[in-house]
């Protein structure tokens, strides 16, 4: 992984290349510093880590909460944060907690 300072890089676009672009008939040109130029407030643990407040109890949400879908995968795992509750797990080698679905990565070391 490539950090500087606590910032990642990994995924990020080279410091400088051309992008192609559909409809044009020649790519693109750029240049960026990766470490100032990239601005990402938000993180996969994040989505599961907040699921509970945006798309169950609905306490930051607009229209159309609780999500169906969130609540189907809610009433089988039995958390709000399974998502990362099972990233967690993977990487960790252990296993999920989950009452059903459980995952057990241990196995796999």
């Amino acid at each position: 992984m490539a950090a500087f300072g606590g910032a990642t890089t990994d995924g990020c676009f080279a410091a400088t290349g051309q992008l192609e672009i559909d409809g044009l008939s020649s790519f693109v040109s750029y240049s960026y510093d990766p470490l100032t130029g990239n601005k990402n407030g938000r993180s996969i643990s994040g989505f599961s880590l907040q699921a509970e407040e945006k798309m169950r109890t609905c306490n930051t949400s607009g229209g159309g909460c609780p999500y169906d879908d969130f609540i189907k995968f809610y009433n089988y795992y039995g958390v709000s944060d399974y998502g990362h509750k099972w990233v967690t797990a993977a990487f960790d080698g252990g296993t999920t907690g989950f009452t059903r679905g459980n995952a057990n990565f241990g196995l796999y070391g």
